[in-house]
């Protein structure tokens, strides 16, 4: 049984739903034809890269965010652990 298979079989078996790769690079193919292409790449790539839920990335505040040195701060909602991410 192939690694591919087996991590399908545990996403179908789980109930658990999350983007795949692929599908996330669908996606910024979709933003970058859309109005505002850099918002909604970058949408697309924080909700993705960082794990956020939607409300998290929308009740993002400018404060947490560290340019210097490349940093964010994730206040996580739901009994998550809090946690400084790196800006790559």
């Amino acid at each position: 049984m192939s690694e591919v298979q087996k991590v399908t079989e545990t996403y179908e078996s789980s109930g658990v739903k999350w983007v795949t790769g692929l599908e996330v690079e669908a996606l910024r193919i979709g933003a970058k034809a859309s109005r505002n292409p850099v918002r909604n790449e970058l949408i697309i790539l924080m909700l993705y890269r960082h794990g956020l839920r939607e409300s998290e990335l929308c009740n993002l505040q400018l404060e947490v965010i560290n340019l210097d040195e490349a940093r964010i701060f994730i206040k996580r909602v739901k009994n998550g652990n809090d946690f400084i991410h790196p800006i790559a």
